[in-house]
């Protein structure tokens, strides 16, 4: 079926079967020039290039909006998990100190207390109270201080960086899994019968 305009293509294709190859059946792996280039961009319409250049700086400039937007959603994950794991740190810090009485409370009271002494809304006081709390101890306590402490420590190498640095921090990861042992291995065997060639010449 087609449902598509000049500018916007759009295909849905139907099988009886499905092929077994299938990116070999609908000829999705082909070689393509670096000249004369027609892609859909960002908006999902079609632009020319005439080198493979001018596409890299056009998506340059989205991938780094891209990154900005990533940035925006690490920075408020971290966020969202810090505040639940200070949220935990004042509940359990007020079980042990006796804060909170929970054999003279009833349910309902019980979790208004927890919103006024924790600071939180009623249905994370609810997800609070369904923890093994009266099993934590000191050392757990501890290993939520570190959590947090950690949760700080990306947050503020998040809010340091760039989009840019991002993109190279992601190229550093590509190189050093492209460098890993087994493809040095095979850049090796590559060069050696590239040798042997060249001596059998």
């Amino acid at each position: 079926d087609e449902h598509f305009d000049e500018n916007h293509p759009f295909f849905v294709i139907k099988f009886e079967s499905l092929p077994t190859n299938i990116s070999k059946f609908l000829h999705l792996t082909v070689k393509v020039t670096k000249n004369c280039i027609n892609v859909l961009d960002e908006k999902g319409d079609v632009k020319h290039y005439d080198h493979v250049s001018q596409l890299i700086d056009d998506y340059f400039a989205v991938r780094m909006k891209f990154y900005g937007l990533r940035r925006l959603h690490l920075l408020s994950s971290l966020k969202t998990e810090r505040d639940r794991q200070c949220e935990l740190r004042r509940f359990v810090t007020s079980v042990h100190e006796d804060h909170i009485q929970f054999k003279t409370l009833s349910r309902d009271d019980l979790i208004r207390s927890v919103c006024d002494i924790v600071g939180v809304i009623e249905k994370r006081a609810q997800e609070l109270l369904s923890l093994p709390f009266f099993r934590l101890c000191r050392q757990d306590i501890q290993e939520i201080n570190n959590k947090i402490d950690q949760l700080s420590v990306d947050m503020l190498s998040v809010e340091n960086s760039t989009p840019t640095m991002m993109y190279r921090a992601d190229l550093a990861k590509l190189k050093s899994c492209l460098d890993t042992p087994s493809n040095k291995k095979r850049k090796t065997a590559v060069l050696s019968v590239e040798k042997c060639k060249k001596v059998k010449k």
